[in-house]
């Protein structure tokens, strides 16, 4: 099959994949072939991590990907104005800007739950120019996982979160922005293992790293879902200035078609680890 993702332009403020690709080669290695075959072979075995960063793009197709997930670079509903940095950007903002109470990450799922099939509060859909990206995320340290539904009631993406890290010296003591890009590189570095399926078929997906410049987010409340302290908030008019890494999936909108979908995924690192089940329902075709 052809590999559809169209490129577009590599945003300010962001490590290239070429950038990415070497900064994480040097702790974790090079992409290993024969090992990622090994993979394609076995069907159980979970893809390697060195996928998830490198820049080398070519085992996409075999692993089919590319027909489930956007490139990198890719606009999304090829519209130039917003692909994969950018909506992590705009992720962070309404992850920022969400009240604990209303808060995917700090409200655990619950199975048992009766609150109703289309009034769940998992997900927030966001639009700019043509493209539109449901975001949503898990709560972290839940045993055996963090249940989530997502209601789509719009043909759009779905951008997810398996591992993510923000620093800000607004938040942190005393620290300067390069403690800060130097904290992201330390958090991600720590990872022992990430995977993710989709439908039951096993899928990886790509590296974001905001550590050139940070994005500024405005308007977070004082019970914000990462418990930023209120005189914080206060000596510095509700706003920060953040840097951020992560690995995201980003669904195509063509990929959630009408129904049911079940999005696992589980990662760990020295100091997080998340295990999540999140049922996709898409109301429209």
């Amino acid at each position: 099959m052809n590999d559809v993702r169209q490129p577009v332009h590599h945003h300010p403020g962001f490590k290239t994949e070429a950038e990415m690709t070497e900064l994480f080669a040097e702790k974790f290695g090079k992409l290993d072939m024969k090992k990622t075959q090994a993979v394609l072979d076995d069907q159980k075995e979970d893809i390697p991590f060195e996928n998830w960063y490198v820049e080398d793009k070519s085992l996409d197709e075999k692993f089919e990907v590319n027909e489930i997930l956007y490139g990198h670079h890719e606009g999304i509903q090829k519209d130039g104005l917003l692909s994969c940095d950018h909506a992590t950007d705009a992720w962070y903002r309404w992850f920022l800007t969400t009240p604990r109470s209303q808060h995917p990450m700090v409200n655990p799922g619950n199975l048992t739950a009766s609150a109703g099939a289309y009034g769940d509060t998992n997900s927030f859909l966001f639009q700019l120019g043509n493209a539109s990206v449901y975001f949503t995320t898990a709560a972290p340290f839940q045993k055996p996982f963090d249940f989530k539904r997502v209601v789509m009631t719009q043909k759009a993406a779905l951008l997810v979160p398996v591992y993510n890290v923000m620093a800000s010296k607004e938040i942190f003591i005393d620290a300067s922005d390069d403690d800060c890009k130097k904290q992201i590189e330390k958090d991600l570095f720590g990872i022992k293992k990430i995977s993710a399926t989709f439908d039951n078929k096993r899928i990886y997906g790509c590296c974001v790293m905001r550590t050139e410049s940070p994005i500024e987010i405005s308007n977070i409340p004082k019970d914000n879902a990462v418990g930023i302290p209120e005189n914080t908030l206060i000596r510095n008019s509700s706003k920060i200035n953040a840097y951020h890494g992560g690995f995201w999936l980003l669904f195509r909108e063509d990929t959630l078609t009408l129904g049911d979908h079940m999005l696992t995924f589980s990662a760990e690192s020295a100091n997080y680890e998340i295990d999540a089940k999140i049922l996709i329902t898409s109301l429209v075709g």
